[in-house]
């Protein structure tokens, strides 16, 4: 014996529900009072954003979609995929300044309380983060620096000079370890040349590319590469090796 059909015309789903409809037209006609008829409410934009949030005496918990390995809140806008707490500060406080990012006061990534949130620089928000605070070097000895640090999508410390290392063990047809820095046979500066150059410029005691070009008897594109890491990106001045270098050309002068 063949199951009962929805009576509505061209459904063909099978009518499990009261008066002979298939349960969504029953639904439908629970709720528009016409199993015909298809309302979609298209809640307002903070309704629904807030509808996702368990408020609590501290924390405001997101209870939408998570990003994986960040654990950051995800909100859908517009078509783009935004963070729940960027959201959320920008409908209570207003936009967040312009370079800023959105620091956790309470270290808890899924609150979304504007309470909980400071615009910060992306330097100061490195250096707040809980790895940062306890760890100054990584294992091999390498200072993190905001240069020389990357955070992970889970919030880890990566030092980039170990990174390049890595990079230069396993593509050795790069001979990238054999004639980087001073065993370039095409270079045209120390390494303590190098750090003495960053530190003058960094600090402000020389604002002049073209001054530190002749001082170092180089070409001014070639300070400029320096200065912005784009050549000699592998060092890392740490606080006692720039003063020995600083001692050292100050010495050769």
């Amino acid at each position: 014996m063949s199951k009962p059909i929805c009576s509505i015309h061209r459904c063909g789903k099978p009518a499990l529900a009261p008066r002979g409809w298939c349960h969504m037209h029953y639904g439908r006609w629970q709720r528009n009072g016409d199993p015909l008829k298809l309302v979609i409410i298209k809640l307002p934009m903070p309704e629904r954003f807030w509808a996702k949030v368990q408020k609590t005496d501290g924390c405001w918990i997101w209870q939408g979609r998570l990003t994986s390995g960040t654990g950051y809140g995800a909100f859908e806008l517009n078509g783009k995929t935004r963070g729940a707490h960027r959201v959320a500060y920008e409908l209570v406080k207003g936009a967040v300044p312009e370079g800023l990012e959105l620091d956790h006061l309470c270290r808890n990534r899924a609150c979304v309380n504007p309470d909980h949130l400071e615009p910060v620089t992306r330097r100061e928000n490195i250096r707040r983060g809980a790895n940062m605070i306890l760890r100054s070097h990584c294992k091999h000895g390498h200072e993190f620096t905001p240069d020389n640090t990357h955070i992970n999508g889970r919030g880890h410390q990566v030092c980039r000079a170990c990174h390049r290392l890595r990079y230069a063990r396993t593509h050795p047809r790069l001979e990238y370890h054999r004639s980087v820095g001073e065993r370039n046979p095409s270079a045209k500066l120390t390494e303590d040349q190098v750090l003495t150059i960053r530190h003058l410029y960094d600090s402000g005691q020389v604002r002049s590319m073209r001054q530190l070009a002749r001082q170092f008897n180089v070409n001014r594109v070639t300070i400029r590469h320096v200065i912005r890491r784009e050549t000699w990106a592998h060092l890392v001045a740490g606080t006692r090796r720039l003063r020995a270098a600083m001692q050292r050309e100050g010495g050769a002068e």
